[in-house]
């Protein structure tokens, strides 16, 4: 519309209604999305999904995770990414995941199941190409939401079978008609045929 300036969410890709807010280093999202979540809200999302995981055969090896403002995973990460990244998972003893706080709880959800997956990767010692790594969990993070019945996780499904990028989205579609014709097993076997 000419007469009007739209501007949508850089996180739950909405229209922002009312007051919108700068995060540093993103742009402009809802106040939803720009509220931090809390520690114990992360822990039940991430309860949520191990459980979902767990219940398709996929382990989840033990692992730490760190709730950091978008300015200090711009300063932890800028050397790694070309953008700052919503979520890091880090090999280690145990294995740790960063996740930028100013998420909805939907993308929180949508990117520690991203997050997790590359860590069962990390257990299985998985050294997949690059595009189905992350196709695959990409993967992971649409059947989590396909759980959830809020109209942001239809947004973000619809995103995800939109993205054109080579690993996060072509990658992440052949991964899933896969997965529709034979189901999580045979995907999960297919990564692990790259295990070391």
């Amino acid at each position: 519309c000419l007469h009007h300036n739209i501007t949508y969410c850089r996180f739950c890709h909405r229209i922002i209604h009312g007051a919108k807010v700068l995060v540093p280093h993103f742009g402009f999202c809802c106040y939803e999305c720009a509220k931090p979540i809390n520690f114990d809200e992360l822990t039940k999302i991430a309860v949520f999904i191990i459980k979902f995981f767990k219940e398709r055969g996929i382990y989840i090896p033990e692992f730490k995770m760190n709730l950091l403002p978008a300015e200090h995973m711009q300063q932890r990460y800028q050397n790694d990414f070309e953008t700052v990244p919503l979520g890091v998972a880090c090999k280690g003893n145990p294995h740790r995941i960063d996740l930028m706080s100013q998420q909805s709880k939907l993308g929180i959800a949508e990117t520690l199941s991203h997050e997790l997956l590359h860590l069962w990767q990390y257990h299985y010692n998985i050294n997949a190409p690059y595009e189905y790594s992350e196709g695959f969990c990409n993967l992971g993070s649409y059947e989590v939401l396909l759980q959830i019945d809020r109209s942001e996780a239809l947004v973000r499904l619809k995103t995800l079978m939109e993205n054109p990028d080579p690993a996060y989205g072509v990658a992440f579609r052949e991964l899933k008609v896969v997965h529709d014709v034979y189901g999580w097993d045979t995907v999960v076997k297919s990564l692990l045929k790259y295990s070391c």
